[in-house]
């Protein structure tokens, strides 16, 4: 496997991939990402479940040529070509959905997007995503956060604040906030997985 890659993305793709492969070994249909940068998580993903349809989408176009790149190096037929896709438009998912064959998804994975995302982009993934999820549909959400405004370790909150200087929109979302919020979107927080270097998985379910 090669294509545009990231030292963070080498470190984590394993176990995500490990995260996932108890939903994704047996879904029925297809898994949308949101946000997908260079694209090398979602190629690790369509390497190893190869009956699984997965739709690469980032609002950067110059992100989108980085997935690109890892479709026309890599024999990936399930790995289809990058869209655009933008949180913060209003109507994103119908917006989406009615330029596509396809009109829901089994799966939504958005990996490392919500801490260098504005606080909206973050409620209007949760908020809407069942729009576009199948029934009972999964979606999975990795990276780090906070718990009562309290970080993880030391080294995750000069993470927040390096990201703060960088943006003051971005920085790490705390987990109360995430659960309120896709409560209004008719989401459950089903399971909570610890992950290296602080990061957690969430796996959040249709009510």
């Amino acid at each position: 496997m090669y294509g545009p890659t990231t030292s963070a993305g080498k470190r984590n793709t394993e176990p995500i991939k490990n995260a996932l492969n108890p939903f994704l070994s047996n879904l029925p249909g297809p898994v949308l990402e949101i946000g997908s940068g260079t694209g090398q998580h979602l190629a690790a993903l369509a390497a190893t479940f190869l009956e699984v349809e997965f739709w690469p989408t980032d609002p950067d176009p110059f992100h989108r040529e980085n997935i690109d790149e890892w479709r026309k190096k890599n024999t990936l037929p399930n790995l289809k070509a990058a869209r655009s896709l933008d949180l913060l438009s209003k109507n994103w998912h119908s917006q989406f959905t009615n330029t596509l064959s396809v009109k829901s998804f089994s799966a939504i994975i958005c990996i490392n997007v919500l801490h260098i995302s504005p606080y909206a982009a973050m409620e209007g993934l949760l908020l809407n995503a069942k729009n576009i999820l199948s029934p009972k549909g999964l979606l999975y959400i990795y990276g780090p956060f906070k718990m009562n405004n309290v970080f993880a370790a030391p080294s995750d909150k000069k993470f927040d604040a390096y990201l703060k200087m960088k943006n003051p929109a971005w920085g790490l979302r705390d987990l109360n906030d995430v659960r309120k919020i896709a409560a209004s979107g008719g989401l459950s927080l089903i399971k909570k997985e610890k992950m290296p270097a602080n990061n957690l998985s969430l796996f959040f379910r249709q009510d």
